[in-house]
């Protein structure tokens, strides 16, 4: 399966971390993970409020994760909620329409993701002005 492209992409990042490495830090790694995953949860939560409920399995897998670099959104599974692709975005030979309640979710939330990260980022950098 193809990677996905990223809905929001940040540039200068690889010389932000470049400049990271020189002032190697617990708590500039975990206020890049937080500013990832702030802006992630904002719209794994609003996916949470739109996405169709039968039996409350797929509501539940939808979350979010975030890494130094990245931050990202996931639904279903597959052992558990192996459905959610066709949810989400449809199976024409089994009738069933796309409900497309991430893509949604990105497009209700994005600016509000946005201005979380860019909230989040200035205690990064204010974490980082601290050590110069």
């Amino acid at each position: 399966m193809a990677k996905a492209k990223p809905f929001i992409e940040v540039t200068g990042t690889s010389e932000l971390r470049r400049l990271l490495r020189k002032v190697e830090s617990k708590d500039i790694n975990k206020a890049l993970r937080e500013a990832n995953k702030g802006a992630a949860n904002v719209i794994a939560e609003r996916a949470k409020e739109l996405v169709p409920v039968s039996s409350g399995r797929l509501k539940k897998s939808i979350g979010s994760r975030a890494s130094q670099s990245s931050g990202s959104i996931k639904a279903g599974s597959a052992g558990r909620v192996p459905y959610a692709g066709p949810i989400h975005f449809g199976w024409f030979r089994r009738s069933i329409r796309a409900q497309p309640f991430l893509n949604d979710a990105i497009s209700d939330k994005l600016s509000e993701a946005r201005e979380v990260y860019d909230e989040l980022m200035a205690e990064v950098f204010k974490i980082i002005g601290s050590r110069f």
